[in-house]
């Protein structure tokens, strides 16, 4: 599964997901990461939620409209929202 960050109209951003941060969204999403994993994606979520981007999947295969993860910073808690 390979992850990237597009814009609401689908437009990629320049900005690569590295392996580790999609090691540690999975981990997050599934809730079991480490403290460690949570601080790898800080940097991708803040970007992200800087400039109002989402992060994309390509899980679903070829042609198919990728499923996203919406990261939100609300009262210094994250979140992802799908």
């Amino acid at each position: 599964m390979a992850l990237r960050l597009i814009d609401r109209q689908g437009a990629p951003d320049p900005r690569p997901v590295r392996p580790e941060e999609t090691r540690g969204l999975r981990a997050i999403k599934a809730g079991d990461a480490s403290e460690e994993a949570r601080e790898v994606c800080r940097g991708l979520l803040d970007y992200a939620r800087r400039r109002r981007l989402w992060i994309a999947c390509d899980c679903l295969g070829a042609g198919v409209e990728p499923p996203v993860i919406v990261p939100r910073l609300r009262a210094g808690t994250w979140s992802l929202a799908n």
